[in-house]
Formats: structure tokens, C-alpha cells, sequence
């Protein structure tokens, strides 16, 4: 069966496809003007619709960059403000130093006001037939610092017992605060805490610890027992600390050693001349080398060369005191220093050295002597005294309270048999740190030649002091050490500086301390800038902390040659962060333009023309109203029919 048609006239159908085409026209039209584009896809224009969406993707890719690009002028803004900022900081350390250079320190002083002596006859005059009271034996010690502190160096914990720390039995020390004195001794453990007593007839206070007492209980009892108005006791930074509360003068002495419980290696050596650690030939002899004490600890030998220590001439140690202890204690010093890392440690026991192992006491070092070899010289044949190197038998290792925890005792000055007053004199003015001299009156007066404070006290029964100053504690704080505060400013300016380089960071990335940053240009990552970081820490810039607390000019003079140079970096890496940033801004202006030409050649190949489009549709609208008139009007012939009826 055939389908059944519509006839249609030949006008009406001419009509309705130019209706259709019209339609088809407004419709693409329509698109344009509500999507801005006159090509919106490959079917459009395949040429520009591929080529637009490659400028497009370049420039998504370079409007990435430009936010690293960003990200980069940040850090290097951050970057030149921290150096702007240290750059203050150095000034502010110079001004310190200036200021520290232009200030004289001011000595502490303390003066034989009831004593006089003949500056004359100094060098024949006994000092014991004019210091009244005066013995040979009497001691007593000289401290340099704060009067009021006594801080000390080894860390602590305050829930440590006394044992823990290294405290034992049968120790002994003595507390004087102002005018008086107390006596704390050191118990076996639970043997507890004793009250406090009087001694009626020497006035001294006693009290006695058991050394399971913990160290909090310790400085509660003591402060309780001295006044908790008098007295104040902390752990501060680990380190124990006892200071006045009433300005008084502080001394804390170790008057006996105890048993540490520990056991040393003892070995004969001493300062006597008939002890020979090297030979050769001595006249004319300019050195010696290869002499050493060696230390054996669990099979593991350990040299530690004294040939410093040993006169060419006679193949002895270096004279010092009588017995060679002051040399003995610098090859003390040398062991303790060179081994102490791995528990080893050395100490002075009468002529002999003692050596131990703080980290397993019971396994005992052994101690012998490689003699050393005298260069050069002609004659004297020095030989080598075997019986120095002999290993006595293991001895006790003693310590004190003072040695424990870290405390300054300061000097110990004694007077001997027949000394003059010359002697005496000299004795006190070859301390590190103290002169002495006569006045115009003939007053002995002892000074704190760098301003610290100045605590002399008779030691034991002696009464020297009081009878020399008129006062069993003599504190001398009319010094002025004004350098050392400026130090200590100028350190904390150092400090400054290495927590502002530590602030110095961007998004994890920080410049000044070490860090690089690389910053891309462009998409295929050819063009780049490589930022080099610095450590600009204290360190860094050069600076270490103030040396001897700027007692001497050319330790200032030193800080002032470190500011200088530090200056000079500050400024140079300034300068080059400058140029940095300024070539990344260039190419961030670079890289804005660009993005903005991509942008504008895709839209030129895509972009509809607005008014066209606008023209085009008004056009198409009315050729679709005048097709629609065009259609009534064609079929008006068929209506015609409809009148026959």
C-alpha cells in the first residue's frame, strides 16, 4: 500500500526551506552572541579553533608560572627584609662595642685601712710581725665575681640525690653568708636530715645530710636553716645556684674530701728534677718530642703527648712550686681535655697523677710513659729515669662538694715560714685577675683589676684576713665592671640575630639560612634563575660571642673588626638580592604581557564580532518574518479551494 503525501505547491516549498535556512542561520547567530565566540568548536574552523586553543594552553601554562613567579618575589622580599633587619642588628652590636670601647672598668678594692707597711723595707720585713693574729699556715681564698652568687657549672637535676650527683660521705663544706658561718656535712644514706645547732663556743651552725637526700631537699633545708629572707637556692638551666637575698657576701668552700667511691690508676709522676721523661742531649737543647703518658682502658691504648711540659735542658718537667703541681695540674688539664669525651679523667692526689674511668669504675685504666727525645743540643747525655712511668697501687679517688657540682672556690694564698711582705705581695699580684700594691700611706691594697667583684675569707681557724682588712669575709664591690655588661648586650644581640634567621623563611624556603631557590620562566623549564642562598646565622656573618668580657681593648677591637666585615657581606648580598629581584619582577612584567598576547591572538582567530553578530540577527529576524509572509501569501491559492464549499 502506497504511503499517502501532502501536496505541496512549488512557492510553499520554496517558502519553507528559505524558513529553514533562515532558522539555521539565527540559530548559529544566537550561539555567537551568547558564547562571545564565532568558533566554538573544530567544525567551525578547524585552523583557528586548534591554533587559538594552543595559544590558550601556552598561556594556562605561563599564568601557573606567574604564580611561582610570585611565590619567588616573596621570598626574596622576605629575604631583603631580614637582611635589612640584621643589618640593623649590627648596627645595634656595633653601638654596644663603641660604647664598651669608651668605658673603663672600674677596680674593686679592698684596703689594709688598720695596717701599714714600709714599702721600703717590704722585701726584709716578716709578714707575721705585722699582721697581728698572722701564722705560717694561715690560708685564705680569694674570689673574683659576684659577691652575692655562686653558680655552678655541672648539670643537675634537683629530684638527684646527693649520691647520684657524686656526693659521699664524710664531706664537709662551709657556708658563710655575711657574718656568718655554717657547716654542712655529708652523712651515709638514711642517716636523714639532722636540726640545725649552734656551736656555742665557735658560733658556727651545723647540720648534717644523708647523702639519699635529694637534692630539693637539700637546698630547702639550707635555705631554711640560713633564712629564706638571706638566702635563695635553684637549679636554673641545670646548673645549681645559691645567691643572697640581702645583697650579704657569699662563700661556699669544700673543707674535706671524701671517698667518691671510685678507684684510679696511680702513677708516680712529680715535678723532682731526679724524674727524667726524655733523652738525648740537653746543652743547647731547643725541644722535646714523643713524650707522652699513655692510658690503657679496655685494651684500647690512649696516647696523650706532655712533651710541652718537659724542659729540654734537664729531660723534667717544667718547674712549678715545689713540687712541679702547677705543672702537674696542666698535664691534668691537657688528659681531662683531650680524653674527658670518653669518661676519662685525671686529677692531682700530693705528687701523683691519678686517672679513672667515670664510666665503669670497676674496670681500672693502667698507666705507663713513653719518654720523649731531646732535638738538638750537644752534650749532657739526659737520660731517662724508668721509675716514673712505675704504676703504684690503685688509689682512692677523692673529691668535695665545690669540685662536684662546679663551684669557683677562687685562689687559696698561704703564708709560709719566714715570708716577707714583698713575698706576700707578690703572691697576691701574680693571681690571674688581682693586684696588689701600696698606697701613699703604706696601706696594702688588693684590687679586682677588671671591675668584678672582690670575696676574700680566712680559711680553717685562720684569722689573716680579719686582722689584715678587719673582717673574717672581706667583699670588695666598689668596682665597676661595666664591660662586661656591654658583653653580655653584645651576645645577646648574636642571639637575635640567630633567631631572626630562623624566622627567615617563605613557604619552607629560607635564604638566609642555606637554602637555594631555583624560579622557572618558562613552560619548558630553558629558562630559569637561580637564587643561591647563605647562612647569614651569628656564625655566618662571622661573629663569635665577646672574649674575656671586653676586659682588653683588642678584645673589642676584635667584635669591631667582625662587625666590619659583617657590614660588608650584609650590604654585598643586599645588593645582590636587589638585582634578583628586580630581574624576577622584569620577567614577571615579561610574563603577564605575554599571557596577555597569547590570550588576545586566540580571541582574534575565536571572537565573534559583537555588532556584526547583533546586525546579523536583526537581519535574519526580519528575512524569517518576511519568509512567514511570503509562505501566507503562497498558500492564500489553496485556501481559495475552501470557498467552494
Amino acid at each position: 500500500m502506497a504511503t499517502d503525501k501532502i501536496a505541496l505547491t512549488s512557492s510553499m516549498r520554496s517558502n519553507l526551506l528559505s524558513l529553514k535556512n533562515t532558522q539555521s542561520l539565527l540559530d548559529k547567530t544566537q550561539d555567537r552572541l551568547s558564547t562571545g565566540y564565532k568558533v566554538n568548536s573544530a567544525m567551525d574552523n578547524p585552523s583557528s579553533y586548534f591554533t587559538a586553543q594552543s595559544l590558550n594552553s601556552r598561556a594556562d601554562d605561563l599564568s601557573t608560572l606567574l604564580d611561582s613567579i610570585g611565590q619567588a618575589i616573596s621570598t626574596l622580599e622576605v629575604a631583603d627584609e631580614g637582611i635589612t633587619t640584621l643589618q640593623e642588628f649590627v648596627e645595634q652590636a656595633k653601638s654596644i662595642a663603641n660604647s664598651a670601647r669608651d668605658t673603663a672598668n672600674v677596680a674593686s678594692k679592698a684596703v689594709s685601712e688598720n695596717v701599714t707597711f714600709n714599702s721600703a723595707t717590704a722585701k726584709t720585713d716578716l709578714l707575721t710581725d705585722l699582721v697581728a693574729n698572722a701564722a705560717a699556715g694561715d690560708n685564705f681564698t680569694i674570689r673574683l665575681g659576684d659577691a652575692t652568687t655562686m653558680e655552678g657549672t655541672s648539670n643537675v637535676s634537683a629530684d638527684q640525690t646527693l649520691e647520684q650527683i657524686g656526693i659521699d660521705e664524710d664531706g664537709v663544706i662551709e657556708m658563710i653568708v655575711g657574718d656568718k658561718t655554717y657547716e654542712f656535712t655529708f652523712t651515709a644514706a638514711a642517716s636523714g636530715i639532722t636540726d640545725a645547732t649552734v656551736d656555742e663556743t665557735t658560733g658556727v651552725t651545723k647540720q648534717s645530710f644523708g647523702i639519699d637526700t635529694t637534692l630539693e631537699d637539700f637546698m630547702s633545708e639550707v635555705v631554711y636553716t640560713v633564712g629564706r629572707k638571706v638566702l635563695n637556692a635553684e637549679v636554673k638551666e641545670g646548673k645549681l645556684t645559691f645567691n643572697t637575698l640581702d645583697n650579704s657576701s657569699l662563700v661556699i668552700r669544700s673543707t674535706a674530701d671524701f671517698d667518691s667511691g671510685k678507684t684510679a690508676q696511680a702513677a708516680a709522676i712529680n715535678g723532682a728534677t731526679t724524674a727524667k721523661f726524655a733523652t738525648g742531649n740537653a746543652t743547647g737543647a731547643t725541644s722535646v718530642s714523643g713524650a707522652s703518658i699513655d692510658i690503657t682502658v679496655n685494651g684500647q691504648v690512649q696516647k696523650v703527648d706532655i712533651s710541652e711540659f718537659i724542659d729540654p735542658t734537664t729531660g723534667a718537667l717544667v718547674a712549678g712550686g715545689d713540687t712541679g703541681a702547677t705543672t702537674l695540674k696542666a698535664v691534668v688539664e691537657k688528659i681531662n681535655s683531650t680524653l674527658g669525651s670518653e669518661g676519662i679523667v685525671a686529677q692531682v692526689n700530693g705528687t701523683n697523677l691519678e686517672i679513672y674511668n667515670k664510666n665503669n669504675t670497676a674496670t681500672k685504666p693502667t698507666v705507663a710513659l713513653t719518654k720523649g727525645v731531646i732535638n738538638g743540643g750537644t752534650g749532657g747525655n739526659v737520660t731517662a729515669d724508668a721509675s716514673v712511668a712505675a704504676a703504684a697501687a690503685a688509689a682512692a679517688v677523692s673529691t668535695n662538694f665545690n669540685k662536684v657540682f662546679g663551684f669557683d672556690e677562687g685562689y687559696t694564698v698561704t703564708i709560709t715560714e719566714g715570708m716577707t711582705v714583698e713575698q706576700f705581695r707578690q703572691a697576691v699580684d701574680g693571681l690571674e685577675g688581682i693586684s696588689a700594691d701600696f698606697d701613699s700611706k703604706g696601706h696594702m691594697v688588693i684590687s679586682g683589676e677588671q671591675g668584678d667583684d672582690m670575696v676574700l675569707a680566712d680559711s680553717g681557724d685562720g684569722n689573716f684576713i680579719k686582722s689584715l682588712l678587719g673582717g673574717n669575709v672581706v667583699s670588695a664591690t666598689n668596682g665597676s665592671n661595666e664591660r662586661a655588661k656591654y658583653a653580655e648586650q653584645f651576645d645577646g644581640v648574636l642571639d637575635q640575630i640567630d633567631q631572626l634567621v630562623q624566622d627567615t623563611s617563605y613557604k619552607g624556603i629560607n635564604l638566609l639560612n642555606g637554602d637555594d631557590l631555583t624560579v622557572v620562566f618558562n613552560e619548558s623549564r630553558t629558562s630559569t634563575l637561580e637564587l643561591k642562598g647563605v647562612t647569614f646565622n651569628a656564625t655566618g656573618l662571622g661573629f663569635t660571642t665577646s672574649e674575656a668580657e671586653w676586659k682588653d681593648n683588642e678584645n673589642i677591637d676584635k667584635s669591631l673588626d667582625q662587625i666590619t666585615k659583617a657590614t660588608s657581606l650584609l650590604r654585598a648580598q643586599a645588593s645582590e638580592f636587589g638585582q634578583n629581584l628586580s630581574t624576577v619582577q622584569i620577567r614577571e612584567d615579561f610574563t603577564e604581557n605575554m599571557i596577555n598576547n597569547l590570550q588576545t591572538g586566540a580571541d582574534k582567530l575565536t571572537l565573534a564580532d559583537m555588532n556584526e553578530e547583533a546586525a546579523n540577527m536583526l537581519a535574519l529576524q526580519t528575512r524569517q518574518q518576511l519568509g512567514i509572509n511570503s509562505l501566507s501569501m503562497a498558500s492564500q491559492a489553496a485556501q481559495s479551494v475552501l470557498q467552494l464549499f
